[in-house]
This record gives structure tokens, C-alpha cells and sequence, in this order.
């Protein structure tokens, strides 16, 4: 369990490392995130959501546990994984 909380707590430094990033204008250096996506989903809990991005993508994305059940009406064309982490989290104001 010591172990489960310690990488979740690594994997939302990271991702709030990214975001923070995102909000200053400094595009991550990571080009995988400037991959282009075309996505619809509806109705969708964002954990799932975020791991079926990540198998179609190859890039590693997860949910916190008070938003992982969120449900998302997202309706995007050709914007970058970048672009749609900042979106997400905008629209969840996390």
C-alpha cells in the first residue's frame, strides 16, 4: 500500500509538473505530447478515458481518484495531447 500511495503521489507530481508548465507557456520538451489526437467521448469516468488515451498514444496518463470518476463530454480535433491535458484540466478545475 506504502508503495501504491508513494507512485500515485509521483505520477500527480509529475502530471501537476507538466500542467504548471503548460499555464507558464513552456511547452514540454516530451514530443510525444505534441502528437496530434481526434477524440470523441461521451459519457466517459476520465480514469478510462485516460487509459485508453494512453494505450492509443504510448504516453502514460492517469487520474486522481477524486476526478477518475468524472464523467467527460469531449469532443476535440487535431489537438495536441498537450492541448487536451490543459483542457481537462481546466474543465475539472483541477
Amino acid at each position: 500500500m506504502r508503495r501504491s500511495i508513494m507512485g500515485s503521489l509521483l505520477a500527480c507530481l509529475a502530471f501537476a509538473t507538466c500542467l504548471h508548465a503548460a499555464e507558464q507557456g513552456k511547452v514540454p520538451e516530451d514530443k510525444r505530447l505534441q502528437k496530434k489526437v481526434t477524440i470523441k467521448a461521451m459519457g466517459v469516468p476520465l480514469g478510462d478515458f485516460l487509459k485508453q488515451l494512453s494505450v492509443k498514444t504510448g504516453v502514460k496518463m492517469t487520474a486522481r481518484k477524486d476526478v477518475a470518476d468524472d464523467k467527460l463530454a469531449l469532443f476535440v480535433k487535431d489537438f495536441s495531447l498537450a492541448e487536451l491535458q490543459t483542457s481537462i484540466k481546466d474543465a475539472l478545475h483541477v
